[in-house]
């Protein structure tokens, strides 16, 4: 779970040297919010129950098998109440080491509060949330750790494999001034969104 948390923490703090006054990112992707505390249990009852009582990353499917999400509690993940913190979801499969569940929900069409969604394009992107704290080439190993599994902890290397399913650039949104704990960052592959990734910290 720390893991997690700090590669959440890295994909945001490329953008650091931005003078960010003021969060201009999405706050909402389908249940899950940033700007409020929405437990994990209740995003469960949209998305299906764990199959297992595991903490930290939990992984689903949709029935037609084109959109995957990742969900993970805010801060400790032994609080009882378990707080949404983290959501992400793409169009590949976004989880190789774990039990990924099927959900009936329709996860390939969750959008932010201002309509923008997997296969959205990066103008619409622009047009509704405004520049980006920062726009990223993905290159290397950068933004590898979207995928879950990838990284091997025994070796300290990520796969082999070639990811060109995540994208070619990305549009972050950092977290603004007065502490605010919110940050957001979308993946584009030829000019559309492919991946969203949401989070906030304690």
């Amino acid at each position: 779970m720390i893991v997690r948390w700090v590669v959440a923490v890295l994909l945001l703090s490329c953008i650091v040297h931005a003078q960010v006054v003021q969060y201009a990112g999405p706050n909402s992707l389908g249940p899950f919010r940033l700007d409020r505390k929405i437990p994990l249990s209740k995003i469960f009852e949209e998305v299906g129950k764990p199959a297992t009582s595991a903490t930290g990353v939990t992984c689903f499917r949709s029935k037609s098998n084109v959109a995957f999400l990742q969900l993970s509690p805010q801060g400790d993940a032994y609080d009882s109440y378990r707080i949404a913190g983290f959501a992400l979801i793409s169009s590949f499969p976004n989880c190789i080491d774990r039990t990924v569940q099927v959900t009936e929900a329709d996860i390939q069409n969750w959008k932010t509060e201002k309509g923008i969604g997997l296969g959205s394009s990066e103008a619409d992107v622009l047009k509704v949330y405004g520049r980006p704290s920062a726009v990223h080439r993905i290159t290397g190993n950068a933004y590898r750790s979207v995928i879950v599994g990838d990284y091997d902890t025994k070796t300290g290397r990520y796969s082999n494999q070639v990811r060109p399913e995540l994208g070619d650039k990305v549009f972050a949104y950092a977290p603004g001034k007065n502490n605010d704990p919110r940050g957001a960052v979308f993946g584009i592959r030829g000019g559309l969104v492919v991946w969203i990734e949401m989070s906030k910290s304690e």
